[in-house]
């Protein structure tokens, strides 16, 4: 007698559930063990554009004694002064202050002739025939603290350099130390700015930046002969321009790769997934490995490298274009970079307002242009007697051709004086540019109010405002006299 029961189907829905479950619970096996077990993959990017710019803008070998070791020797030498400016503080008799301080003029005075008491100058000239700083980044090797206290090495060399010009200069000294210091200053931005990378390019920057503002001051200060101004020109075309900032854009674009790299799996074809664990690693805000799970929600290795080459393409436009067309490219730039459907938090911890960076280039620019024009005018007084009425007489005898203002993208402003002008104190002529609003307002500069040493507020001049947003309808003035505050 047959079995009248019904054979049991494999779909049923305690089967269906059981199933599924045994699925599900492979999937997260799955997942979890990658989570727990994955690693980034050993693939080591090189920027050949990078490499190629290095090689042109910095050709130097791996021959021991390099500049940065005598930097070094110069850096302890400042710190020792320092340390016993601080201790003498309480073993002599100071000029003190409002402030209880002493007086800035007085302690410059004796930081001044410590150094020249000191092996600094030795040092400096030493530095100044050094090879150039040797070898730059080795491949794959991220920027860490110890390039950051190279950079801190050099501004403290140029910080104390900057105080020889400027006591030198007040005190009348012989002029051809102030611009043996002014070309010693050059060659530290040259060589700081032949360093692949952003930091280093716009601390270089910085130190330009001192450079023309302590020898625009000795002009205005000290009489020079045919001589001097060559040796001022000698010094400028030497070491200027700066090498390219793309060099700095293509050590950011490597710089992503590699981080790309180190918080990727490899996966075969290029892509691979984001290990949100590899953060604990390379930056200060990790995770534990769990949590690697969650690397759907993240851009692939692939996808997060064609994101961040299209952002680093309009980052180079944007520090090589002019100034009205910066905008526009920096509204390309957020397109790009916000425009992927899942996050990219490689690129999201690099990427920033780049026009800050080129804004930076064209205060330096400003700077180095005028001082073009101010040494030409300068020799033209010499030669003629006189300043001259227009910027165009200075073509061709001192100048090849008058430079544009970066910020308004047309002439610097100028115009002679007959007396001394009343905002601004610059006697025979005024020199200035547009400065970060880009409109020309007759050399009117930024002022501040400040209370003098009588107790009395009177509004002084800050002209480097100028060059700053938010400024509008006030002139950077190039030839300001040293008595006024820039």
């Amino acid at each position: 007698m047959k079995s009248t029961r019904k054979p049991k189907r494999w779909y049923r829905p305690r089967n269906v559930f059981l199933g599924t479950l045994l699925i599900a619970l492979g999937l997260i096996g799955s997942q979890v063990h990658f989570a727990l077990t994955a690693r980034p993959g050993k693939a080591r990017n090189v920027n050949p554009e990078l490499e190629r710019l290095v090689a042109e803008h910095a050709p130097w070998g791996n021959e021991p004694g390099n500049a940065w070791e005598t930097l070094a020797r110069i850096d302890t030498v400042v710190d020792e002064i320092d340390l016993a400016l601080k201790e003498s503080l309480y073993d002599r008799e100071w000029v003190i202050g409002d402030d209880g301080k002493p007086t800035l003029s007085e302690y410059a005075a004796e930081r001044y002739r410590m150094l020249a008491e000191s092996e600094f100058d030795e040092l400096i000239a030493e530095y100044a025939r050094a090879p150039a700083f040797g070898p730059i980044f080795e491949r794959g090797v991220l920027f860490n603290d110890h390039e950051l206290n190279k950079l801190g090495s050099m501004r403290r060399a140029v910080d104390a350099l900057r105080l020889q010009m400027s006591v030198a200069t007040h005190r009348g000294a012989e002029v051809e130390g102030v611009i043996d210091r002014f070309e010693i200053i050059l060659i530290l931005a040259h060589r700081t700015a032949a360093r692949p990378d952003m930091l280093s390019y716009l601390c270089a920057l910085s130190v330009v930046d001192v450079a023309m503002t302590q020898m625009a001051a000795a002009l205005i200060n000290y009489e020079l002969d045919t001589a001097q101004f060559a040796a001022i020109r000698a010094a400028m075309t030497e070491n200027l321009p700066l090498p390219s900032p793309v060099m700095a854009v293509e050590y950011e674009r490597l710089t992503f790769h590699q981080l790309v790299d180190l918080m990727h799996t490899d996966d075969g074809d290029g892509d691979g997934r984001f290990l949100p664990s590899e953060l604990n690693t390379h930056t200060e805000s990790g995770h534990g490995r769990l949590a690697n799970l969650l690397h759907h929600a993240v851009m692939s290795k692939a996808e997060a490298l064609n994101q961040g080459d299209a952002c680093f393409d309009v980052v180079r436009e944007i520090m090589t274009s002019p100034r009205s067309e910066r905008p526009a490219l920096q509204a390309k730039l957020e397109r790009i970079r916000n425009g992927g459907e899942r996050p990219n938090p490689v690129l999201a911890g690099l990427t920033y307002d780049y026009s800050k960076a080129a804004r930076a280039i064209d205060g330096s620019l400003t700077l180095i242009r005028g001082l073009r024009i101010m040494v030409a005018i300068e020799e033209f007084a010499a030669a003629h007697g006189s300043y001259p009425n227009r910027l165009e007489e200075l073509v061709p005898a001192h100048l090849s051709e008058v430079p544009d203002d970066p910020f308004s993208e047309a002439a610097f402003g100028y115009r002679r004086l007959d007396a001394q002008d009343p905002a601004t104190g610059a006697t025979g002529y005024l020199l200035w540019s547009a400065g970060a609003d880009g409109a020309n307002d007759n050399g009117v500069p930024p002022t501040v109010l400040s209370v003098d040493d009588d107790g009395v507020a009177r509004q002084k001049v800050r002209s480097t405002k100028a060059l700053k947003d938010g400024h509008a309808g006030t002139d950077f003035i190039i030839n300001l006299p040293r008595q006024y505050d820039r």
